[in-house]
């Protein structure tokens, strides 16, 4: 998108004025059947403007959650079904039943990968890592290889690193695609991390090192 600052602008629904370059593509989501957008320029400096698709999408998790068990995740033209911590999909796509994708890890340090890794992690999955080392100590957590499906706001695949012993404690971050996370270091003698995956793409996943 191509306007200039201040004098032109588009906006969009009650959105703020929107204006400059974006490098990304920039996706919204009206949560009506309705959205009016508005493109105003004045008198002076021209720019080429701006390209928008659009897409009418019905919400198929509004009704009966879409028959998913768990979690219902809408996407523009379809919808997947995801499960809670501890849980993988089934293969109907559907329900839920109990994984063997959760970890308790006790020793100084260790390795750990997605499932299948190096080869393409499997679809559907909800795992877990609970690490626990001597009170008065600390984790760290260094990623040697990553790669999870890329998207901007992580939607779909994801790793999820929390400060504590559960997802209650403080989320450090929720990260997805090539770029490793950073080295990190707990604040107490626990660290929790997360990996989801949905039911389309899948990567290669990841390998980290912990130690205390």
């Amino acid at each position: 998108m191509k306007t200039e600052c201040a004098y032109d602008y588009v906006k969009i629904g009650e959105s703020e004025k929107l204006c400059g370059d974006y490098a990304e593509p920039l996706l919204f989501t009206s949560t009506t059947n309705r959205v009016r957008v508005e493109f105003v320029s004045d008198s002076s400096v021209e720019r080429t403007g701006f390209y928008a698709h659009f897409i009418a999408d019905l919400n198929e998790c509004q009704a009966d959650n879409a028959g998913c068990e768990h979690i219902c995740q809408n996407r523009l033209g379809s919808y997947v079904c995801l499960c809670q911590p501890g849980y993988v999909l089934a293969a109907d796509g559907h329900n839920c039943k109990e994984g063997g994708c959760f970890f308790e890890l006790n020793s100084p340090s260790g390795e750990i990968t997605t499932p299948n890794y190096p080869s393409d992690y499997p679809k559907g999955q909800n795992c877990t890592w609970h690490f626990v080392t001597t009170p008065g100590h600390r984790l760290m957590l260094t990623f040697s290889s990553f790669q999870i499906e890329e998207h901007s706001q992580c939607k779909y695949d994801s790793a999820s690193i929390f400060d504590g012993g559960d997802t209650n404690a403080p989320l450090v971050g929720i990260f997805c695609g090539v770029t490793a996370p950073p080295m990190f270091m707990s604040s107490t003698n626990q660290l929790f991390l997360t990996f989801t995956s949905d039911a389309s793409v899948s990567r290669q996943g990841f390998e980290a090192h912990y130690s205390s």
